[in-house]
């Protein structure tokens, strides 16, 4: 995830997504800039989510053996993204709550470094 500052997009409860399902808060694109003296480009990140692994309705997934389930939090290994930020099932519904008592604030920002 690019460093800088993210101001929260929208959020969602029962999100329905190709790869994000229930729990989810949207961050904006962003680019990843190069190091400076290289002549790489910038990459524009785009689908920024924090999220969990769960079913639409936030609910845990069935537990399918040998295999990886993207609706079921199994472990320490989840943690593992393609660039959002991934919590806990419990963790993601607990800052729910909290921002749900905070009225979601309109100038809610994340600074990532």
């Amino acid at each position: 995830m690019p460093s800088g500052a993210y101001k929260v997009q929208a959020h969602f409860t029962h999100r329905n997504g190709n790869a994000i399902d229930g729990y989810a808060i949207q961050l904006p694109d962003k680019s990843c800039m190069p190091k400076a003296g290289t002549k790489q480009k910038p990459v524009k990140r785009t689908q920024l989510f924090i999220h969990s692994e769960m079913n639409q309705d936030g609910t845990q997934g069935l537990d399918i053996p040998g295999r990886d389930d993207s609706d079921r939090w199994e472990g320490a290994g989840d943690y593992k993204s393609l660039g959002c930020i991934k919590l806990t099932p419990a963790d993601i519904k607990d800052l729910f709550k909290r921002l749900d008592q905070a009225r979601w604030p309109s100038n809610l920002t994340l600074y990532v470094r």
